[in-house]
């Protein structure tokens, strides 16, 4: 019995001078400030949408009956002009912004999202067709358009400071071959409405 007594005493004496731990409770609100709580407004900058069914078939329209009877190359040209003309008009809007001076802040991720756009060109233009002349004509122009608009837009984000892409002798030798292959697409402009423009070389006699 002695050594039972001292035992508890030795435990109550451990016990009077442990401090006891702090209670911590489950799930309490952290302090937020009322700052943290406002909504904060932001001027959104969507891309306009375009008439792309109409730009199909004025496309279309100009293939000869003879190349439309495929009726396989024919669904095949109609749907590569529906992912071309979505990326292209995108693309036409973005830099005609640019050349206005009027690219926002949010530019280099519209350009981002239209990248994706060209990206459902690039799937499906991997694929061998047989394409009659005026189609695969064509289909030849759109592709190198594609090319060369995706490397304007990851190249003109990075060039709008002080509109260094004016001078930008690769971007401006781009935007002049563009112009020219569209012109084989269709004269004018769906997004500006201007013509586009033929290169014209000079000869020096």
């Amino acid at each position: 019995m002695a050594l039972l007594a001292l035992v508890l005493a030795g435990v109550w004496l451990w016990q009077k001078r442990t401090p006891a731990a702090t209670p911590v409770t489950a799930g309490r609100p952290t302090h937020r400030s009322p700052d943290s709580l406002k909504l904060v407004e932001v001027v959104a900058h969507p891309l306009p949408t375009f008439d792309i069914d109409r730009l199909v078939e004025t496309q279309v329209a100009t293939i000869p009956a003879t190349e439309k009877r495929q009726a396989a190359a024919l669904r095949q040209f109609r749907e590569l002009c529906r992912r071309f003309w979505t990326a292209e008009t995108q693309t036409e809007y973005l830099t005609d912004q640019a050349q206005a001076g009027k690219a926002g802040d949010l530019f280099a991720d519209q350009a981002l999202v239209v990248r994706g756009t060209w990206r459902d060109w690039n799937k499906a233009a991997v694929y061998g067709f047989a394409f009659g002349p005026k189609m695969k004509d064509q289909f030849d122009r759109m592709s190198q358009v594609a090319g060369s608009q995706q490397h304007v837009l990851d190249r003109l984000p990075s060039q709008l400071a002080g509109r260094k892409f004016l001078t930008d002798k690769e971007l401006v030798a781009r935007g002049t071959d563009i112009q020219d292959l569209m012109r084989g697409l269709r004269p004018v402009s769906p997004v500006t409405g201007r013509p586009y423009q033929a290169v014209v070389l000079k000869a020096h006699l």
